[in-house]
């Protein structure tokens, strides 16, 4: 077995350990939310990006982000692969999000009409190591693609302090 594989399977058992110790918050919340659950920093981006936050809520997570102190947005996820309303930034439309099989993954469907312009978008949410997760998305825009990549790491207790935020 190469380093690499060890290193996976290291993780994944911790991992694994780590989740079933957590007591179970928001029981009706998806367990394959709980590792997203908390605040995540946006990697490389401006100082005053503010953090990405999810709390359980009902079978899923509530997703907010916080900056300055003050909540800016937040959002419904429910991973059953339904399409719920969102709008946000003056367009109006649906999102569907649904986990991958193996649960480590999220994928995201969305259509958008942003000043009467149709957006339609996909993307991806995935763990790639301990503590780190990225979102990339492709994105429609009058026909044109769109791509958009994120990486977030968990937060520190020094962030969530500077964002007077509580570990959700």
């Amino acid at each position: 077995m190469n380093a690499h594989a060890r290193g996976m399977g290291l993780f994944g058992g911790v991992l694994l350990l780590v989740l079933s110790a957590l007591p179970l918050r928001g029981q009706g919340t998806e367990p394959r939310w709980l590792a997203w659950v908390g605040c995540w920093q946006p990697v490389g981006a401006e100082a005053d990006a503010g953090l990405l936050c999810f709390r359980p809520s009902g079978a899923g997570v509530e997703m907010f982000n916080v900056s300055n102190g003050q909540v800016s947005s937040t959002e419904q996820l429910v991973a059953d692969g339904q399409g719920r309303s969102v709008s946000a930034d003056a367009c109006t439309g649906t999102e569907s999000v649904e986990f991958a099989e193996n649960g480590v993954r999220l994928f995201t469907h969305s259509r958008f009409v942003c000043a009467g312009e149709e957006r339609e978008g996909s993307g991806v949410m995935a763990f790639i190591a301990p503590g780190q997760w990225i979102d990339v998305r492709s994105l429609q825009v009058e026909g044109e693609p769109v791509a958009w990549v994120q990486r977030y790491a968990l937060a520190t207790r020094d962030q969530l302090d500077q964002q007077d935020v509580t570990d959700p």
